[in-house]
């Protein structure tokens, strides 16, 4: 008998100005504090890592480098907090706001030892719901069609997945790009079924 496994597929979402308004408004107070910090340490960790000798490793390089740049544990919590109390009238309770910077913080360390990774900033959708149309290849939401990038000629996971998967569910992320700054959006569609076999160098949309 066939094991049914489920996996989930990320797919950028295209949306005009006003889609991207509407999904906004979905977002939570706690995702869009979430989201701000990102924007605003993201520059922070780069000019840490561009600074010359810089050693993650070296302890008492680490410690001086974090205080100069306002990337302490508590810098960062503190940053969160105000800007709680600043753009959110205080609608983010304490220990949600000191969460939120103690994943940012944690996220940031894992980013300075290894570079290549990029800042934990993308989180599920808010309230509403959202559905996956397979056969029209878009996704629902709050009374819209939204388009998803095309699927590639030579995507043959995500080709399967559409072909042979059953959708479970759906849900919108997002992400700030960490060199303009921009909120992008994904569409997470969880399927159930053999999960397709990737061809060595192929890429996921």
């Amino acid at each position: 008998m066939e094991i049914m496994e489920t996996y989930a597929i990320e797919r950028t979402l295209l949306l005009t100005n006003e889609e991207a308004a509407e999904v906004n408004t979905a977002i939570t107070p706690d995702k869009q504090l979430y989201n701000l910090g990102v924007a605003h340490y993201a520059p922070i960790v780069r000019a840490m890592l561009m600074t010359p000798d810089f050693d993650f490793l070296d302890k008492w390089s680490q410690i001086e480098l974090l205080g100069e740049h306002g990337l302490t544990q508590i810098d960062v919590l503190s940053w969160f907090t105000a800007t709680a109390k600043e753009r959110f009238q205080e609608k983010i309770d304490r220990s949600t706001v000191e969460k939120l910077a103690d994943c940012l913080y944690a996220s940031a360390m894992l980013k300075l030892r290894f570079p290549a990774r990029q800042l934990c900033n993308h989180g599920p959708n808010g309230p509403g719901v959202v559905c996956f149309d397979k056969e029209s290849d878009v996704v629902l939401f709050a009374g819209r069609r939204l388009k998803l990038a095309p699927v590639g000629k030579k995507d043959h996971y995500l080709r399967t997945a559409l072909e042979t998967g059953k959708v479970m569910a759906c849900s919108i992320n997002w992400y700030v790009c960490e060199k303009t700054g921009r909120t992008c959006y994904q569409a997470k569609i969880v399927f159930k079924g053999p999960k397709p076999t990737k061809k060595p160098a192929e890429k996921i949309a």
